[in-house]
Formats: C-alpha cells, structure tokens, sequence
C-alpha cells in the first residue's frame, strides 16, 4: 500500500502540490517522519511517525493530535481552548447521546460505509485482524494478538507494551475515581472495587 507524503509537511507551509506530493510505503512515511522529526524536532512529525510505525495505537494517535490542537490554541491566544464547560462536547453527556444515536442511524452507517469502500479500508471480517485485540504483560513488556474469544491471561491487560494504563476505575456503590494501579490496594481496603459506577453522578470527582 502507497501513502502520498507532503515533502514539505503541511504544518510547515506545504502544498498540495503535485512537486510537493511522493508516494512512499508506510515503512518509508515513517521513516520520513522520523527525519523530519529528528531534524525540525515538531511534535506533528512525531505523531505522524509514531502513528505510522505501530509504536502507539490510532487511540493514542488521536489524543495527542487533539492535545497538540490544545496547546497551539492557547498559544494562538483561544481562551477556551484546553477548558472544558458546560457546552464542551467532554463534559456535556446530553451531547455526547446525541452524537452516539446520530452515528448509529442506517444513514450514518452507510456513509461509513461508502468511506470505507471508497478509501480501500478493510473492516469487519474483510479485515485480517478481525476478531483479535491486542494484550501485553506489564512487566515483561511482551505483547501479543489473541483471539476475542480467549481469556486473557493473568498478568495481561488489553492494549500494546508501552501503552498500557497506568490507573483504573474503581467505585463504591456510589462514589467513583481513577487510581494509580499502586493505589488500589488502599481503596480496596475501604470498599471499593474496579469498574465505574453503571450510572455516572455529577458529583463524582476524578482523584
């Protein structure tokens, strides 16, 4: 599969130009992230190069592109941007039911499907990795694919080495925070127990 690279990167003044376009494999997109990064030292190369090369999954990826949007508002002089309000989409669930009932709509479905068709992406059992997740061992910093149906094997969390979480979720009945891994066993000892409360309350606090 071909990638087109912007040899000159967007966030630096390129162009969609076709003297500013060249088709790589992704092994070669990386590599030419990774240069640029190592060159320029901007965060969007390193993004690009850590999302391509597989050291970190699309959810990172993700996270860290709205981050670096965060960062270059309040650098542009955005007062709300990196706050969260009560119309913020983070905090306003009444929005975040409307966007996730809007996206399960036969309309909506089929425009994701028509995307896909349309840029070759492989899903549902088209996809070679249909089925699998990703697991690693915390401490021998292994991982490897397992099939859905398997157990995950204790000492194992879902998710690539390097990635895994470093907090949990944990709840009494009624309230509920997200712990350091190191810190559970002292809530534990008070009555709380892992996973989140079934209906979130908005006096819970994050701790």
């Amino acid at each position: 599969m071909k990638h087109k690279h912007h040899i000159i990167p967007k966030h630096m003044g390129g162009t969609d130009d076709p003297s500013n376009m060249i088709e790589l494999s992704v092994a070669e997109h990386a590599e030419a992230h990774r240069v640029l990064y190592e060159t320029h030292g901007l965060e969007e190369d390193l993004i690009a190069w850590r999302g391509l090369s597989g050291i970190v999954t699309r959810e990172v990826i993700v996270r860290e592109a709205q981050s670096l949007g965060g960062k270059k508002g309040i650098a542009n002089g955005n007062p709300w941007a990196g706050k969260r309000t009560k119309t913020n989409f983070a905090e306003n669930k009444e929005l975040q039911v409307k966007a996730s009932d809007a996206s399960k709509t036969p309309e909506a479905i089929e425009k994701r499907k028509e995307t896909f068709k349309k840029n070759g992406s492989a899903q549902g059992e088209k996809n070679s990795q249909y089925g699998r997740i990703w697991i690693s061992n915390p401490l021998t910093k292994e991982f490897k694919r397992l099939e859905r149906s398997e157990c995950i094997p204790d000492g194992w969390v879902r998710g690539k080495t390097g990635h895994v979480s470093k907090k949990l979720w944990i709840n009494n009945g009624t309230k509920e925070h997200y712990v350091l891994f190191e810190n559970e066993q002292e809530y534990i000892l008070k009555g709380f127990s892992r996973g989140r409360l079934k209906q979130s309350l908005p006096q819970n606090k994050i701790r």
